[in-house]
This record gives C-alpha cells, structure tokens and sequence, in this order.
C-alpha cells in the first residue's frame, strides 16, 4: 500500500471549499436600519363601494375574513352565519355560498377563507379543525384537515388561519394532546400540499396547560397566525417570535 503526500494548498482549497458550503447553507440574515429604506410613505384611500349596514338588503353577523379572487371578486365569510357573501369587483351583490351544518358545502364558526390555484374557496372550520371547500358558485369541492403524515392520521386541535401559497397551503393552529389532567399544546405554521399533507414545519411552540390548576400564561402561548403573509411568489414571511422584532422567510 503506497500513500501520496497531498500538497499543502490543494487541503485549503477543500477546506475553504468545505467551510464554504457550510456557510451558504445558514440563513441569510438582514439587520434593517432605524429609518424606513423607502422613507416614509403615505397612502390615500378612495371608497368605491360598500356593503352592509342598515340600508343593505345582506345582513352581516361577524366578518371573519375578505378575500378577492384572481378576477377581482370579494369573498366575505361571515364566521357568525356560516356563509360567504360573494361580490364583483364594482361591488353588485353575486351570491351567498355556504350554510351552516355539517354536510358537504357546509360549516360552522368558521375562522378563516382563503382561495387556492385553483380558484376552489376554502373556509376553515376551528374545532375540529376541517377545511370545507367550495367552488366559486358555491357548488360543495370536498373537504380536507391538516395532517402530518399518510401514517399520521390528522391530530385532535384548533385551525385558526389559512393561506394560498402557490401550488400548496399555509395552515396554522394548534395540536392538542390531553393526558392525565393536563393539555399539551403545540402551536404550529405549517407548508402543506393542496390536501392538507404536511411538508414541512416552519415554526413550532410547545406549551402545557393544567387543567386543574389552570393559569392563563401568554408568554408561554404563541399566536403565529396574526404575524404571517404570503408574498406574491408563495414565499412564507413569519414573526416567529414575539418580543424578537424578527421576520423570517421561508
């Protein structure tokens, strides 16, 4: 067995190769001056169009989300009466999609609504969590949960907001596990495909509650869905900590 003497610069060169890799593979940071990049900006706002009120024929309950559709369309989930009020861009009344219940095309309470690639209309129902899909016309499409694996049959827990990222979806709720008096949170905001699948976990927060010696701890509590947006390319940006005036980007 013979061995060759390797030259001094050709083991730099892979070790600064090696380090190299390593370094490209953390995540880019950016720290963000005082001062706004763009300077200050204002906005005006113009009203075109409104609905509701005491001279609109559509009674509103509770507003849980307004969304609007690649051809300008409003979607409007009233999470009190279970339905979707649906309007054009110039703001005619279309239709009512949604009902209160349990069969297809219908929901309760729901939270949230997002619209999907494919133009379905999804409403997410909290507890239990399920997403109740509809067509634009308010034909039923289904329905679908979150899980995390075929192996892994959906988990008992709360669905609190949803969100169109390209080809999948953006989920966020909580898990709960209960077991000997105590209930064991998991707060999650989760990539998943277009049926709810899991594909990967983008921010996660474990926390116990007792349910007999109950104490209400926000600092334990993470409520990720009020700190999360899509951009226009399916990127996920996400506060993923409350006191760390972080956004990250997924």
């Amino acid at each position: 067995m013979c061995f060759r003497k390797v030259p001094r610069v050709v083991l730099i060169a892979i070790f600064c190769l090696a380090f190299a890799g390593a370094a490209a593979a953390e995540p880019i940071v950016v720290n963000n001056s005082a001062q706004p990049a763009e300077g200050l900006q204002v906005a005006g706002m113009t009203e075109l169009w409104r609905a509701g009120g005491p001279d609109d024929e559509i009674f509103f309950g509770t507003l849980g989300a307004v969304r609007s559709d690649s051809d300008g369309n409003v979607y409007v989930l009233d999470s009190q009466l279970s339905e979707v009020q649906v309007y054009a861009p110039d703001g005619e009344h279309l239709r009512t999609i949604g009902r209160e219940g349990d069969g297809p095309g219908e929901m309760r309470a729901p939270a949230d609504l997002f619209i999907t690639s494919d133009g379905v209309i999804n409403a997410m129902q909290s507890m239990p969590g399920r997403i109740v899909r509809l067509t634009p016309d308010g034909m039923p499409a289904g329905e679908t949960t979150y899980s995390t694996g075929p192996d892994n049959p959906a988990q008992f827990g709360v669905l609190i907001a949803g969100r169109a990222a390209g080809q999948d979806m953006v989920l966020a709720g909580i898990h709960m596990v209960f077991s000997g008096g105590v209930n064991q949170q998991t707060y999650f905001l989760a990539r998943c495909d277009n049926d709810g699948m899991q594909k990967n976990i983008m921010h996660e927060k474990k926390h116990e509650v007792s349910m007999s010696e109950f104490e209400l701890d926000e600092m334990e509590m993470d409520f990720v869905w009020g700190r999360m947006a899509v951009g226009p390319e399916g990127r996920v940006y996400a506060g993923t900590g409350c006191h760390t005036h972080r956004v990250s980007c997924h």
